[in-house]
Order: C-alpha cells, then structure tokens, then sequence
C-alpha cells in the first residue's frame, strides 16, 4: 500500500478510468491508506471503509477534517448492512 501511494501518476489515470461512474455518495470498499479517497474529497458523501486497524487510523489523521467524509471500521465477510445504508 506505501508504494501504491507514491504511485500518483498511475493512481489518477486509475481515478480518471471510473470517475464518471461514481455518484455524489460513494462507499469505498477496502480504502486502505487512502489512495483513492482523497480523489473523492468534492463528493457529497464518502464512506470510506476498512477493517485493519493502522489503514482505518492512517484514514481517520488524513480525512476526519472534512465533514463529508466518514471512516467506518467494516469486515467485509460479515458486513452490518443495516449501519451502512443508514449512510
């Protein structure tokens, strides 16, 4: 992941690939570091969701100023549906 996010260049070109699909509200499944986050900063609403402890506190020191933007701690294998669509 460290190297993921020194890879900026590929990263946008990534972004850029599926931009105009995403919505005002995303849900980010498996945000890690925050590589692709922070290219959704501009979106109404942006949960952006991991289940290991060091990406969801890297996220929470990256992002927890901007008000449109929620970490939420989420396992995967066994999601609480319920918590999430009342995002």
């Amino acid at each position: 992941l460290k190297r993921l996010q020194r890879a900026r260049r590929y990263n946008e070109w990534v972004f850029g690939r599926i931009a105009r699909h995403l919505g005002d509200r995303v849900l980010e499944v498996g945000s890690g570091r925050g590589v692709f986050t922070r290219f959704l900063r501009n979106r109404n609403h942006v949960v952006a969701t991991d289940d290991d402890d060091r990406n969801l506190e890297f996220l929470r020191g990256g992002f927890e100023r901007f008000d449109n933007i929620a970490i939420r701690r989420v396992d995967w294998s066994a999601p609480d549906v319920e918590a999430l669509a009342a995002e």
